[in-house]
């Protein structure tokens, strides 16, 4: 079996800017955070996921004051 290097397809910065703009279409698409739950799907979706929620938490004035339920799907 021969080797094949590994190719980085985004930056760690590209990564970034892409959860942002991820959580923020969720949040437009949605009109806000009400009515709003994330949830990931095991195993590499809840990291995921988390960063999202992360992200709309962070940048979103609304959820400052409101919990967003989380979950895992198996």
């Amino acid at each position: 079996m021969e080797y094949k290097e590994k190719k980085i397809v985004l930056s760690k910065e590209e990564v970034g800017r892409t959860i942002k703009r991820l959580a923020m279409e969720i949040v437009e698409k949605n009109f806000g955070i009400r009515d709003l739950a994330i949830i990931g799907i095991q195993t590499r979706g809840v990291p995921l996921a988390k960063r999202i929620l992360e992200e709309i938490q962070t940048t979103c004035k609304e959820a400052g004051s409101s919990e967003i339920p989380f979950g895992a799907l198996e």
